[in-house]
């Protein structure tokens, strides 16, 4: 199963690197990682040109925003299932990916989360807190509950459907 990962940054040179080698760590295969960069001018773009080969689309333009970037990473991919990674986050174990696309393949879910930590961006093996985001309760919307977008993956189809529905 082909996955997309998006990461959007901009002027993130202090933390890039360990953004790009959780995902080229990760030990799933057939992942497509796809970077937008908003038009940085710190050293970033340098830092992500170091990854070229691993990469597949690198875009660097000024944007509207981390909707829009996302949104321009959305339309360059073509995995069966989309997560971002964003610039300070990292994947925390090698078999994240491999695990998150086992769990697709059991059935027809279109949203998989996990629980997220929180780490101090100067010293990572500081855990700031432990998202543990529990079990999926539709009501829990209701109450202010959402799973963490960097912990959660969904299927491309998803996407589709929506954006089919909100442009009708």
């Amino acid at each position: 199963m082909k996955v997309s990962i998006i990461t959007v940054c901009f002027n993130a040179v202090a933390h890039i690197d360990e953004t790009l080698r959780s995902v080229v760590m990760q030990d799933h295969r057939d992942i497509e990682h796809i970077v937008i960069d908003g038009g940085s001018a710190d050293g970033t773009q340098a830092k992500i040109e170091r990854y070229r080969e691993v990469l597949a689309h690198v875009v660097s333009a000024p944007d509207a925003g981390v909707y829009d970037a996302r949104n321009k990473g959305l339309r360059l991919a073509t995995g069966e299932v989309i997560a971002f990674v964003n610039a300070g986050d990292m994947i925390a174990r090698r078999d994240v990916v491999s695990s998150m696309v086992k769990e697709f393949a059991k059935g027809d879910a279109d949203v998989i989360y996990g629980d997220a930590l929180m780490v101090d961006p100067t010293d990572i093996t500081n855990v700031k807190r432990f998202g543990k985001v529990g079990e999926y309760h539709r009501n829990n919307f209701k109450k202010g509950w959402m799973p963490p977008h960097l912990a959660t993956s969904n299927r491309r189809s998803a996407y589709d459907r929506t954006a089919t529905s909100a442009m009708t």
